[in-house]
C-alpha cells in the first residue's frame, strides 16, 4: 500500500496516482514521464527552428533585387560549398587511410 503527502494541499492519499482533495498528480513516475517528453517537444522545437535559421539568410540574398548582392550572396555560398566539399574529402581520404 503506498501512501503519498499531496504537494499541495497536504492531503495523504493511498493508492491513487491523483490527489482525491485537489485533483493534483502525485504519481512521481508519472510526472517524470510527463516532464521528459515537454522536455523532447522543446528541445526538438529548438533543433527544427536552428535547422531553419542555419543558412536562411543566403537564400534570402541569392532572390535579391540588386544583381551585385545576389553576386555576392552566390560568391559566399559557392566558396562555402568547395571548402565543405574539400572537407569531406579530407575526412574520408583519412577514414580510408585508416581501414
Amino acid at each position: 500500500m503506498r501512501r503519498i503527502k499531496c504537494p499541495n494541499c497536504g492531503t495523504y492519499n493511498e493508492n491513487v496516482d491523483y490527489c482525491t482533495n485537489c485533483n493534483t498528480l502525485i504519481n512521481f513516475k508519472k510526472r517524470r514521464e510527463i516532464e521528459f517528453k515537454k522536455s523532447e517537444q522543446k528541445r526538438a522545437h529548438n533543433e527544427q527552428q536552428d535547422d531553419e535559421k542555419s543558412f536562411q539568410w543566403i537564400e534570402k540574398y541569392k532572390n535579391h533585387k540588386f544583381l551585385l548582392v545576389r553576386i555576392v550572396a552566390y560568391a559566399i555560398y559557392s566558396i562555402w560549398a568547395a571548402v565543405m566539399a574539400i572537407g569531406t574529402f579530407i575526412a574520408w581520404l583519412f577514414t580510408m587511410i585508416a581501414a
